[in-house]
This record gives structure tokens, C-alpha cells and sequence, in this order.
């Protein structure tokens, strides 16, 4: 089911270069606020069934996208009012894309999980979202959840259109929405876990470990709070969240890594071949670890792993892509 999901949402990635990246962390959160909820006692919803297919079904929440123009899908800046109708049209596509490819899969209970989710997502806890104007529990408890951790994850990522959100800031904003845009007691599950992951840091981002660009700030402090994620003891207790940890962390290492060597031939810097030979011999370590946990020789990351991660990582930055601040060229220069 993982692949065959994964291989659906490959359509969309082509389109969207952000896509891969962000689908593997909504279906993580997806997942762990699931968890969460049902630990709580929520909703009779959140069945085994619920919970096995709502990270899956997730990834596929954008898949009505690939009818989207790109002029529109990849405008940088503001969508007109006739651009944003043409957009949200997603949402419909996406549904019937989904229910027809239900009807001639093996898979069609998640795949009518996924249509449930990729048709609801934009729906608003008042009522003021679309394409049905739904509120409270008339949405379904998946797409609630999902439309939560999508607005998250879009406030706190580049855009054509905008910068990253500080996560302070985003986290105030799901904050200021409860019982308007989202669930009121999906956003304080979704706070309380927030405020579980910053007591359980492996380690923190310093202003220190800045290299004098913000893209790769940004990456860097991903990649730690993604390796923090595996290193908090609460996900190992779902196979399922390890699962999506692992991709998120494959997915943004090689995201990172692109665009690391991409500024990195930008700016001239003479020890490019020796640092995509430390990228390339880190990203198989990386696969080799998901291999491993998917083909169940490990049954969690241990701390051998989370050594070697944190360790590497903090001697990357500090060390090899410090060498690259003193290269980084003023953008007039590099225009010239």
C-alpha cells in the first residue's frame, strides 16, 4: 500500500518540486495527531482501520493538482480572483480521480479514505471553506485533521509566493483559528504535541550554527527537528509514524542537498566534489536505515542511529558548511 500510494503522488510531484517534501510530513503529523486523538478517546471514528489508512490516504490529499495549469500552480505571487476558482477545482478533481481509481484497485478502502480527505481538506470548522461551505462534524474527522497540519506545514515552508513563517508565529496562528478554520480540540492535540517535541530535543539549532544563508538555515533547522521527531520515544510506540519519519527525513536530506549544491556551483565553492561525496555517502546511509526498518530488521531507530545522525549533521553544518559561508558571493555580484 505504502508504494503503491507513494508511487500515485509521484504524478503531483512533478508538478509541484515542493510536493514530495511536504506530503511526507503531513502524512507524519496526520498520523501522530490520529494517534493522539484516539489515545483520547475523540471520536468512535478512530478505529485500527482509521489509523492505518490516514497517514497513507494523506499523501494523496493535493493529487487533483495535476489538472491544475502552472501558470497557476507555479504563479509567483498573489492568484486573482478567476486564478483562485480554477485552483480550488483541485479538490473536486482530486475526489473523482481518487473514487474512480477505488473502484479498480485493490486498495479501495483507502483509496475512498483518500478521496474523503482530498475533496474535504480546504473545508472550514465554520463552514467558510469549500467546495460544500460544511462545518463542525459535518467534515469528515480526517480531512479535519488534515486540513490542520496542510495550513501548518504551507505557513511554515517557501512558496513561490512567500517566505517561511517562523514556527512561533504559525503555531500562534492555528492557535487564533481553533473553532474558526480547524477543530478546536484537533489544534489543542496538535499544540500539546508541539509543545511534547520542544521537551524532548536530542539538540537545538543555535544562531552559531548559521552559514550566512537563510534557505540552508531553514533546511538545517528542518533536518534537526525531523531527527528530534525519531528521537522522541513517543513515535516508536506506532510503526507506522517511524515510517513516515524516515521518508521525511530521506525525502528533505536529498531536497537539502540539491539545493545546497546548487548554491554551492553557484558561488564557485572549490570543495563542491568533496561535499557531494559527503551528501552522497549520507543519503545512503539514510536509505539504508529505511530499508532496514521497512524490511523489519530493525524494529526501531536506536540509539546508535540517533548518535550517528545528530552527530553528523552538527559536524556538517559546523564544520564542512562552514567553509562554504566564506564563498557566498553578494547577489549583484552573482547577477553580473
Amino acid at each position: 500500500q505504502h508504494a503503491t500510494i507513494s508511487t500515485m503522488a509521484t504524478m503531483a510531484e512533478f508538478r509541484d518540486v515542493d510536493t514530495g517534501e511536504h506530503v511526507a510530513r503531513v502524512a507524519r503529523s496526520t498520523t501522530e495527531i490520529a494517534l493522539a486523538l484516539s489515545h483520547r478517546g475523540y471520536s468512535s471514528d478512530l478505529d485500527e482501520a482509521f489509523i492505518e489508512q490516514i497517514g497513507l490516504a494523506s499523501i494523496l490529499h493535493d493529487i487533483g493538482k495535476i489538472a491544475i495549469p502552472e501558470t497557476i500552480l507555479l504563479k509567483p505571487g498573489p492568484l486573482d480572483l478567476a486564478e483562485r476558482l480554477v485552483m480550488q477545482e483541485h479538490v473536486t478533481l482530486g475526489r473523482d480521480l481518487l473514487h474512480k481509481a477505488a473502484s479498480r484497485s485493490d486498495n479501495g478502502a483507502l483509496l475512498l479514505r483518500a478521496a474523503e480527505i482530498a475533496c474535504h481538506h480546504h473545508e472550514k470548522f465554520d463552514g467558510s471553506g469549500y467546495p460544500a461551505g460544511l462545518s463542525g462534524h459535518q467534515i469528515p474527522l480526517s480531512a479535519r485533521i488534515v486540513a490542520l497540519v496542510d495550513v501548518f506545514d504551507a505557513l511554515t515552508s517557501i512558496r513561490p509566493y512567500k517566505g517561511a513563517w517562523p514556527v512561533e508565529q504559525a503555531l500562534e496562528f492555528i492557535r487564533s483559528q481553533s473553532g474558526q478554520h480547524f477543530d478546536p480540540v484537533i489544534v489543542e492535540e496538535f499544540l500539546r504535541l508541539e509543545e511534547q517535541r520542544k521537551s524532548a530535543k536530542l539538540f537545538e539549532w543555535e544562531p552559531s550554527m548559521s552559514v550566512g544563508h537563510p534557505d540552508l538555515d531553514l533546511d538545517h533547522q528542518r533536518l534537526i527537528a525531523i531527527i528530534n521527531r525519531l528521537g522522541n520515544t513517543e513515535s516508536h510506540n506506532n510503526r507506522q509514524v517511524i515510517e513516515f519519519i524516515l521518508d521525511d527525513l530521506v525525502h528533505y536530506t536529498e531536497f537539502h542537498f540539491r539545493r545546497e549544491e546548487i548554491l554551492m556551483e553557484t558561488h564557485e565553492f572549490p570543495d563542491l566534489e568533496h561535499h557531494c561525496r559527503l551528501h552522497r555517502g549520507f543519503c545512503r546511509k539514510i536509505e539504508e536505515l529505511r530499508w532496514e526498518y521497512f524490511q523489519g530488521i530493525r524494529d526501531k531507530p536506536g540509539q546508535e542511529i540517533l548518535h550517528f545522525l545528530t552527530g553528523w549533521l552538527s559536524q556538517h553544518i559546523l564544520e564542512e558548511d562552514m567553509s562554504f559561508r566564506s564563498c557566498l558571493k553578494p547577489p549583484e555580484t552573482i547577477l553580473s
